[in-house]
């Protein structure tokens, strides 16, 4: 798992020296992100700050080549555990279910972590609930990995 990571933290910057243009191109559009994150991220990093959550909010995962930029992780010493993303209604189309499966995988394959996706309808209709999930999900957390996705 080598590679440098770039993250964003509570509007705090935290970046791993390096000069490699992939790394550049991820923090730069960790910045762009987090400063047009939209109202279902803004609200689900409102209630994490509000009850002390670590998290790193618009985190780049950076491989070799390629990066992702997943809209939160939730970190256990050095090491990242679980990561949720919130999806737009685009990510019902065929062929963004496609990219994200294969986004998932990449994910999973490099950092073992769990993933969950919630909606940007359940973030705003069902804040509590969300935030109930991820809490209990990093208080249980175990060492074989899946990709949840709530329903309703």
């Amino acid at each position: 798992m080598g590679g440098h990571m770039v993250f964003h933290s509570r509007n705090k910057h935290h970046y791993r020296p390096s000069s490699n243009k992939q790394t550049q191109l991820a923090k730069a559009r960790a910045y762009d992100l987090q400063q047009n994150a939209t109202d279902s991220e803004l609200a689900l990093k409102r209630i994490l700050e509000q009850n002390g959550i670590n998290f790193y909010f618009q985190y780049a995962i950076i491989r070799k080549d390629r990066f992702h930029i997943v809209d939160f992780c939730f970190p256990r010493g050095l090491k990242t555990y679980l990561i949720v993303e919130i999806d737009g209604g685009y990510h019902l189309t065929d062929k963004q279910k496609d990219k994200d499966s294969k986004r998932t995988k990449w994910l999973y394959d490099h950092t073992g972590c769990e993933l969950i996706r919630f909606t940007n309808e359940q973030i705003l209709g069902n804040l509590q609930v969300c935030f109930d999930k991820i809490v209990n999900n990093s208080i249980l957390y175990n060492k074989t990995p899946n990709v949840l996705k709530m329903t309703g």
